[in-house]
């Protein structure tokens, strides 16, 4: 599956967040947090961070940002690096101390700004550590995130949303890497660098800023061996059925979807997912089988109208 798309350019507001590899705290006292802060301030002087809330949890952290420079892949790499290396020196303790790479999503900076400040705020309180988002000293809704003075004047006004005055509900696993109107995500799109990528070498990166459904792309594959979709989720082993097989390992490719929800949703467990995609990678007659059936998968993320065209299709299979 490939990385979510991440946008880095000017004047976009950014949730971004990281926790620490199998959970561990990245935090262990609060000198650990003072350091962390006086980091997040060092990039905002050099790569025009601006900081609208925060909230620092024990073993992770969410930061509401506008990236004013474009620069945001940039500073995150120099914010949780440093850290990382202060971090370990200081405890005596080597290895990555993150799960990877940060994970980012460009949000539109209108109503939908205020539900991400107010999730942000709410996470001591989610965690029971704190009755109100006010009282948790590390959060940018207390006021002794003032004497940090890493928060923009702008964010004084979103500091007290609650759940109640919030009109949309946002939670990032409900999400893609866009939260926005439609308008927006076609903002978005226009953005984005147009040349297509490794992971999907015929698919223009706007397109992948939002992801097709699982329910899509069984859809097409039902549509292009002219089969109907139930009987792809019904028939049991992948191996005898190379329509479910395909549909099984794009849908690991393109959806977004765990192995575990995967599973769930084509009666298997998350091993059998997971196998499915092993045997794609490591045989190339599976990969030949399913190579037309994966054309039409990113027809359809390029040109959804167009992917279940009747000429389309069977262009699609003349040139495999």
């Amino acid at each position: 599956m490939s990385r979510p798309l991440r946008i880095d350019a000017p004047g976009y507001w950014h949730h971004v967040m990281s926790r620490g590899a199998a959970f561990q705290n990245i935090f262990l006292c609060d000198e650990d947090r003072v350091v962390f802060l006086d980091l997040v301030a060092d990039c905002c002087s050099r790569w025009g961070f601006i900081i609208h809330a925060f909230v620092l949890m024990d073993n992770h952290f969410h930061v509401f940002l506008q990236d004013s420079l474009g620069q945001l892949s940039r500073g995150m790499r120099h914010l949780i690096g440093v850290y990382t290396q202060r971090f370990n020196r200081k405890h005596r303790r080597d290895g990555p101390l993150f799960r990877g790479r940060f994970r980012s999503k460009v949000v539109q900076s209108t109503e939908y700004a205020n539900s991400v400040v107010d999730y942000i705020h709410r996470n001591p309180v989610e965690a029971g550590l704190v009755t109100e988002a006010s009282n948790y000293p590390w959060s940018s809704a207390s006021e002794k995130a003032l004497q940090f003075g890493i928060l923009c004047e702008a964010s004084l006004c979103l500091r007290d949303t609650d759940a109640e005055t919030t009109m949309l509900v946002y939670h990032p696993s409900n999400c893609g890497p866009v939260w926005g109107d439609a308008t927006f995500l076609k903002e978005c799109r226009a953005v984005v660098n147009q040349v297509p990528t490794k992971a999907t070498p015929n698919v223009p990166d706007g397109r992948r800023l939002s992801r097709p459904s699982h329910h899509e792309i069984v859809k097409c594959i039902a549509h292009a061996e002219n089969i109907k979709a139930p009987y792809i989720l019904s028939c049991r082993k992948a191996k005898k059925h190379p329509a479910r097989f395909a549909a099984m390992v794009l849908c690991a490719r393109f959806s977004g979807l765990s192995a575990q929800a995967l599973g769930a949703y084509f009666g298997v467990s998350a091993a059998g997912i997971r196998a499915a995609v092993w045997r794609f990678r490591h045989s190339e007659s599976h990969r030949d089988s399913i190579r037309h059936l994966q054309h039409i998968v990113e027809e359809h993320l390029a040109h959804p109208r167009r992917a279940l065209d009747s000429k389309s299709l069977a262009s699609s299979k003349n040139t495999t």
